[in-house]
C-alpha cells in the first residue's frame, strides 16, 4: 500500500517536478545575490526579482507596491505587526486567529506596548453586523484590523473584502494572514482592501520550506527590525529602507526562492482557477462521503478552502484517529489544535482538537475514496466495540 498524503495545509507534497531545475542552477555555479565582485551571470538577483514579480502578479499587486521575502509566514507576520504598530496603539482582531497572530498580539499586549479587542465571527455574520461591531470596538487610538484570511482548521473564509472596506472607512489599516489562502483562492490586494498581507510559500504555492512573504502597500511605513548586510550601500552603517531588498538582510534562501519561481511558473501554466476547481471538487467528494455517518462530526462547509476537519465519536483525534489512519491505512493527515486554539474554542473542539484533511492539486479521487473507506471502517469498528 502506498502512502496517501492529505496534509497540504501543513506543506504541499509532492512538489512540482519543475522545482528540481531550481536546485540544478545552484549546483552549477557559485551563486549569490547582491554581492559585489560577482559577474552578472553568477549574481542571481534577476531571478529573485522575477520571482518577486510573479508573486505580485498572482495577488494582483501593482509593481510599485512592496513585497519582501522572509524566513516564513510567522516571521512575516511579526515583521509586519511589530514593524508597523507603535506604542500605545489599539488593534482589532478576531476570535479565529492562528497562534502566529494571537501570540504576537498577546506578547505585545503583555509588554504594555499595545492593546487589542476581538471581534466575534461565525458563518452567519453579516457585513452589517460586522461593521456595527467594528464601530463599537474602534477607539481613538485604534490603528488596524488584523485577521486571518481563511481558517487553517476548517477552511472557512474569515476575511471578506467588505470587512476591509469597512475598516478603511474607519481610517484603519487592514493586515491579513493569507498563509492558507494564497494559491487556494484568488486574491486581489487592492480590490480586497488589503494594506498588508503575510503568506507562506511552501503550502499551496508549492515551493520549498523556509520561505514566507510580506506584501505592503505605500500606505504602510514599515520599520526596519532586522539590520545587517544587504550587499547594497555597504559604505554606510545605517539602512534607510527605501527598497524591498533593504528589508532582506543577510543571505536570502535562494533554494526556496528559485523553487518558488518554478512552482509559480507551474501554477501559471496549469492555471490557478483550474487548480482551485480541482481541489474544491476533492473537498466536496470527501464531504459527501461523510454525510449521514452519525459517528463522524464534520466542522467544515462546502464553501471555503480545501480543508476538512472532523472527529469520530469516542475516539481521540491525536492519540487514536490520526495514528490509525497513518499506521493502518498509510494516510497522512494532521490531528490536534493546528496552532489555532482560539478557533478550536469557537468550534467546541478544545483542547483535543480535530483531524484535519487538506487535499492538494496532485491528489486524486482515489485518494479521497481511500480515506472515506478508512473512516467508515474506523467508525464502524468503534460502533461495534
Amino acid at each position: 500500500m502506498s502512502i496517501t498524503y492529505l496534509d497540504n495545509a501543513s506543506t504541499s507534497f509532492p512538489k512540482p517536478i519543475k522545482i528540481n531545475n531550481a536546485l540544478a542552477i545552484l549546483n552549477s555555479m557559485p551563486a549569490t545575490v547582491n554581492r559585489r565582485g560577482y559577474s552578472s551571470e553568477i549574481n542571481l538577483g534577476n531571478l529573485v526579482e522575477e520571482t518577486r514579480n510573479l508573486l505580485k502578479g498572482l495577488i494582483c499587486s501593482p509593481k510599485q507596491h512592496s513585497l519582501i521575502f522572509t524566513m516564513n509566514a510567522t516571521y512575516a507576520i511579526n515583521m509586519g505587526i511589530r514593524g508597523f504598530l507603535e506604542e500605545g496603539d489599539h488593534v482589532i482582531t478576531t476570535d479565529y486567529e492562528h497562534s502566529s497572530i494571537s501570540r504576537t498580539l498577546t506578547s505585545l499586549k503583555n509588554k504594555g506596548f499595545i492593546t487589542f479587542s476581538k471581534i466575534t465571527l461565525d458563518r452567519v455574520k453579516t457585513v452589517d453586523n460586522f461593521e456595527q461591531e467594528l464601530s463599537s470596538l474602534v477607539q481613538s487610538n485604534t490603528r488596524a484590523l488584523i485577521m486571518t484570511h481563511a481558517s487553517n482548521v476548517n477552511g472557512d473564509f474569515i476575511y471578506k473584502r467588505e470587512y476591509g472596506e469597512a475598516a478603511k472607512r474607519k481610517g484603519l489599516i487592514t493586515f491579513v494572514d493569507a498563509s492558507q489562502s494564497i494559491g487556494n483562492t484568488n486574491i486581489h490586494v487592492e480590490d480586497d482592501y488589503i494594506d498588508m498581507m503575510a503568506f507562506s510559500c511552501h503550502k499551496s504555492l508549492m515551493g520549498l520550506s523556509g520561505l514566507g512573504g510580506l506584501y505592503f502597500s505605500p500606505r504602510i511605513k514599515l520599520q526596519q527590525l532586522i539590520t545587517g548586510g544587504t550587499g547594497i550601500r555597504s559604505e554606510s552603517d545605517e539602512i534607510t529602507p527605501e527598497r524591498e531588498t533593504d528589508f532582506e538582510t543577510g543571505t536570502v534562501n535562494l533554494p526556496a526562492i528559485l523553487s518558488l519561481r518554478k512552482s509559480l511558473q507551474f501554477i501559471n501554466e496549469v492555471g490557478l482557477d483550474v487548480m482551485i476547481k480541482k481541489k474544491k471538487e476533492l473537498k466536496k467528494r470527501l464531504l459527501h462521503s461523510l454525510e449521514g455517518n452519525e459517528a463522524i462530526t464534520n466542522y467544515s462547509s462546502v464553501e471555503g478552502l480545501p480543508i476538512v476537519s472532523f472527529n469520530i465519536k469516542g475516539l481521540h483525534p491525536v492519540h487514536e484517529v490520526g495514528p490509525i489512519l497513518e499506521n493502518s491505512y498509510e494516510i497522512i493527515t494532521r490531528a490536534g489544535l493546528h496552532c489555532s486554539p482560539w478557533t478550536h474554542k469557537k468550534l467546541g473542539t478544545f483542547p483535543v482538537g480535530t483531524v484535519r484533511v487538506s487535499p492538494g492539486y496532485f491528489n486524486s479521487k482515489d485518494d479521497i475514496d481511500k480515506l472515506s473507506l478508512a473512516l467508515n471502517q474506523i467508525a464502524l469498528k468503534m460502533q461495534i466495540s
